[in-house]
Order: structure tokens, then sequence, then C-alpha cells
């Protein structure tokens, strides 16, 4: 058993003793979701973004419109989130607070990415609005191909 699962199951019965002790261990367990600490699973939806193949001969303007840029991982990050996505990860790594782009790289968790980025969303749950959500949700990456003309849905999550 490692730390983190001695830590939490330590966590978990502490909260037994009292109120107040529940009461900080959902304040934690919440946290904890919030900072990209705990698992999350769900519906949602997988994205990916690719550089567009082309000729060494390209034009150079063509060939830059080809990579994926920062503005584009963060046109499919802030869609994602606008139709109330509970959680994402890029290429296995969660996204949080600490993440960055930065031009055709991506920093996760200090892990330097490149493309291809595959995106997993996971939607809203059982929220009073989700039914909401999840309608926008639904279009994250129709929107998202419109906007850059570079996502490609692959398939929903279940």
């Amino acid at each position: 058993m490692d730390l983190r699962t001695q830590l939490d199951a330590i966590q978990v019965r502490s909260a037994a003793f009292d109120a107040r002790s529940a009461e900080l261990e959902a304040r934690l367990t919440r946290m904890k979701r919030d900072a990209g600490l705990s698992a999350v699973s769900g519906a949602g939806v997988l994205v990916t973004l690719d550089d567009g193949r082309v000729a060494a001969s390209t034009p150079k303007r063509e060939i830059e419109r080809a990579i994926v840029h920062s503005t584009d991982i963060t046109d499919v990050l802030n869609a994602a989130w606008k139709a109330g996505a509970e959680a994402i990860s890029v290429n296995g790594e969660r996204i949080t607070a600490a993440s960055a782009c930065v031009g055709a790289v991506i920093q996760i968790n200090g892990t330097l990415l490149s493309p291809p980025f595959v995106f997993n969303i996971v939607g809203p749950s059982d929220q009073p609005d989700a039914s909401r959500h999840r309608r926008s949700f639904s279009r994250i990456p129709a929107a998202v191909a419109q906007q850059s003309g570079r996502a490609r849905p692959i398939r929903r999550l279940r």
C-alpha cells in the first residue's frame, strides 16, 4: 500500500469520529478534486488536436497554419470549461492551475507534451444545472473544429 493510499485511509477513518471531522473531510475531498489530485470519471468527450501533414515545399504561411498552437489548445480548454467540464486531461496528464501552454508545447504536471494532443474531457455530473451544461458540452468537438479547423472528435466516453 503506497503512502497516498494510507493517508486516504487514515483520513476516511478520522472523519468518522465527529461531525467536524466529517465536514473537514468533505472539504478536503472537494479541494483535492478541484486541484486535480483525485480521480474523476464519468461521461465525456475525447478530442484530438494534431499538426497537419504538409510537404516540405509548402509555403511558410501554410506550414504555420498547419501547426497546433497554444491558442488552439486554450480554445479547447475554454470551450470545455464553459460547457461545464469537471475535469480535463491531455495525453493522460490532468489539467491543473499549474498547467501552461507555450507555442506548440504544453506543460502539465512538469511533463512537456507535444502533438497529437488527446483531450479527455469529463462532463458535468448530476448538478442542478447539469442538463443545461450537457447540451453545450455535447457540442464541444464541433465548436472547436469550427473555430480552429483542427479538432477531430474521436468518440463519446461512457
